[in-house]
């Protein structure tokens, strides 16, 4: 089940790991959904961007993690990566499938 709160969270720390993306890549995720994060994220929590650390070894949640990689897929991926992530949410589905079942 999806916990909202922790999503909320999640928008937050997701929306200051775009902040930091080369603006090269960060131009290509549109407004609206860096606007939907901000609209819908705890302001109130407070993440700590770790700047010794890489952007792929910041301590987060795991449903920014999530988040991330569906920003990547949907936004920054190359074109030549498509056909990998399409296999890959084949799989999940799948996967999903046989625990509902």
């Amino acid at each position: 089940m999806i916990n909202k709160s922790e999503y909320e969270k999640a928008y937050l720390e997701l929306y200051e790991l775009i902040k930091r993306i080369p603006l090269k890549d960060r131009t290509k995720i549109p407004n609206d959904f860096i606007e939907f994060l901000k609209d819908n994220m705890n302001s109130n929590y407070i993440f700590k961007y770790d700047e010794s650390k890489s952007l792929l070894d910041q301590d987060v949640m795991v449903e920014t993690k999530a988040l991330l990689v569906q920003l990547y897929e949907k936004y920054l991926s190359k074109p030549e990566e498509k056909e990998f992530w399409n296999k890959y949410n084949i799989e999940c589905m799948k996967i999903n499938e046989d625990k509902n079942t």
